[in-house]
């Protein structure tokens, strides 16, 4: 589970402190210190009636990592799923063509690199048919 709050240091401490209570907390982890990738997903159902408003939709898109996933004779679907101020980004500009619902999940974030937050998992190697460890290599083509 990702929660994402806007505090100061001391306060994000006491979040963690007090989750710490919690029975099935297992462990609590602060990634905005460290390297991470964070993501925000949105589906915005916008209004799209006509050629013209089509086409403002298609070039707005253009610009952000935003795909028209569903469209109809009276409204289109667009989804974003990119860093808060994209998607924040993305919402204004689509206001003025007439957002009719607006679904979003909020912030998701994972630490970069080996790192992981189960302090006690170790990778899989995958074996052989022969029972063997197998190495794998990357090829580029």
């Amino acid at each position: 589970m990702t929660i994402v709050v806007d505090a100061s240091r001391s306060d994000a401490r006491r979040i963690a402190s007090n989750l710490f209570k919690l029975i099935n907390v297992i462990d609590v982890a602060e990634v905005s210190s460290e390297p991470h990738v964070s993501r925000d997903l949105a589906l915005i159902k916008v209004r799209a009636n006509d050629a013209t408003s089509r086409n403002s939709l298609t070039l707005i898109c253009d610009r952000y990592p935003a795909h028209i996933v569903d469209i109809g004779p009276e409204v289109a679907i667009v989804e974003i799923a990119a860093q808060q101020d994209l998607v924040e980004a993305l919402i204004e500009e689509l206001k003025p063509q007439g957002i009719v619902e607006l679904v979003r999940t909020g912030v998701v974030a994972m630490g970069r690199g080996v790192r992981i937050l189960d302090s006690e998992y170790e990778p899989v190697v995958p074996a052989t048919a022969n029972g063997k460890e197998q190495a794998f290599q990357a090829y580029s083509v």
